[in-house]
C-alpha cells in the first residue's frame, strides 16, 4: 500500500474508532471500573431490569488505571472494557450457579439482539470443554468436583465477537456456599483472519456472583482488552464490532444465562 493511502486509511479508522467511543460512552460515565472488592460500591440495577452496563472504549483516562488486586489483574493500556451489574433471584446456592459456567456445551444456546440485524443470534455458536490449552483436546463438561478454589481448567468457544475463536483458561479465585469469583483469559494468541489481535492474557474477563439477601444474588461482570501491539488492528477494532448496543446485548446475555433467565427475553436491552 502507498504511504499516502495508509495514512488516509488510517485517519479514517482513527475517526472512526473515536465515533464509536462516543457513542458507547454514557453521559454521566464513572472514571474508572468499580468491581466489588473490599469496601467498593457497585450500584446494581434492581431484580427485574436489564444489569447495569458501563462501557470505555479507547479511553484515555483508563490508560493507568491499576486493577484492584482481588482481580488479579495487572495493568495494560485498553483497547475497550465493559462493566456489568444486575440482581436477580436464586433459591439455591453458588454451586448450581457455577454449575452453569462449567456446562460450556450450553454455552450455545445463549442468544442476543444484534441491532444491526434485528434480530436474536447465538451468542456462541460452538463451545466445549478442553483437557488442556490444546484446541484440539476436546472433553465432556466440567464436573463440580474440578472446579475448586484456584482450580484451572480450559475450554474453546467459536464466538460473535470480532475475537472470533477463543481458547480460554477459566480460574476459579473464590468459591464458597455464598459468592464466586471466576477469571477467564485467552490462553492462546488470538488472531481474526491470520492477524494477531491478542496475546496469551490480554483479553479477560471477571465475574462475581454473590448473595446479597435470602433469594436476591448480585451479579458483576468486567471484561477488558488490551490494545493489540499492531496499531493498525487497534482502529480496525471498530470496524469489525458495531460499538456500545453490541457490547451492551452481548453482556446482557451472558447475565441472563448466568442467572436463569431466558437469554432471548423482550425488550433487547439496546434495540
Amino acid at each position: 500500500m502507498h504511504t499516502k493511502s495508509f495514512v488516509v486509511l488510517a485517519a479514517i479508522l482513527a475517526a472512526a474508532l473515536t465515533l464509536a467511543a462516543c457513542a458507547a460512552a454514557p453521559a454521566n460515565a464513572q472514571e474508572v471500573p468499580t468491581p466489588p472488592c473490599g469496601d467498593a460500591t457497585v450500584t446494581y440495577a434492581p431484580v427485574g431490569e436489564p444489569p447495569r452496563v458501563q462501557i470505555w472504549t479507547g479511553a484515555a483516562d483508563m490508560d493507568d488505571w491499576a486493577p484492584p488486586a482481588c482481580t488479579g489483574w495487572s495493568a495494560q493500556r485498553l483497547l475497550v472494557a465493559v462493566e456489568t451489574a444486575g440482581r436477580f433471584e436464586h433459591d439455591g446456592d453458588a454451586d448450581e450457579l457455577l454449575a452453569r459456567f462449567a456446562a460450556i456445551s450450553r454455552y450455545p444456546e445463549i442468544l442476543y439482539w444484534s441491532h444491526t440485524r434485528d434480530t436474536w443470534r447465538l451468542l456462541i455458536p460452538e463451545a466445549y470443554a478442553l483437557a488442556s490449552a490444546d484446541p484440539e483436546a476436546r472433553r465432556d463438561d466440567f464436573a463440580l468436583a474440578e472446579l475448586g478454589a484456584g482450580a484451572d481448567v480450559f475450554y474453546r468457544q467459536r464466538e460473535n465477537t470480532p475475537a472470533g475463536d477463543v481458547v480460554y483458561r477459566l480460574r476459579v479465585r473464590e468459591r464458597t456456599p455464598d459468592r464466586l469469583v471466576i477469571n477467564l483469559a485467552n490462553a492462546n494468541t488470538v488472531r481474526q483472519r491470520g492477524f494477531k489481535l491478542f496475546d496469551p492474557g490480554e483479553y479477560q474477563f471477571m465475574y462475581v456472583v454473590a448473595r446479597e439477601r435470602d433469594s436476591t444474588w448480585t451479579y458483576y461482570g468486567l471484561m477488558r482488552s488490551a490494545v493489540p501491539s499492531n496499531p493498525l488492528i487497534g482502529l480496525v477494532w471498530a470496524i469489525l464490532d458495531d460499538g456500545g448496543p453490541s457490547y451492551i446485548n452481548r453482556t446482557v446475555a451472558q447475565f441472563r444465562f448466568v442467572a436463569g433467565i431466558a437469554t432471548d427475553t423482550e425488550p433487547p436491552a439496546a434495540p
